[in-house]
């Protein structure tokens, strides 16, 4: 058994499973890219909570919120928009259906919707 057939293999995953790992990175580059972008140009609006779901919590007090949400942007008609959220536990309480919000949203990607709260930050859009 010569060196090449025992260490072309190992190389091989090794070049495999590093592409994959730069990859990954990449996507979620992009993704935090475009959502800086959004952020960069606001508009500000309201959102009524037409539903929301705990999906999960975390250990450090936080949990993953999944909400529809009806936004009503100055001046434009209103829309829906499905979004997951990361908002701290003592702010659950003010995702009930009914509430409204104060969001920003952008010209870029209308579905994004950012929560205007401290406690709060998005996840991703369409949840």
């Amino acid at each position: 058994m010569s060196l090449i057939s025992v260490f072309l293999p190992i190389v091989l995953v090794i070049v495999i499973l590093g592409f994959v790992a730069w990859r990954r990175r990449q996507t979620r580059f992009e993704e935090r890219r475009k959502i800086e972008e959004a952020l960069s140009r606001p508009i500000w609006a309201s959102a009524e909570v037409l539903s929301s779901k705990v999906l999960s919590k975390t250990s450090f007090g936080q949990a993953r919120v999944q909400l529809r949400l009806q936004v009503q942007p100055a001046g434009t008609e209103r829309y829906e928009a499905d979004v997951l959220w990361l908002v701290d536990e003592d702010a659950v309480r003010y995702l009930t259906a009914g509430e409204l919000l104060s969001v920003k949203t952008s010209q870029l990607s209308p579905g994004t919707v950012f929560p205007d709260a401290p406690w709060a930050k998005l996840i991703k859009t369409d949840a």
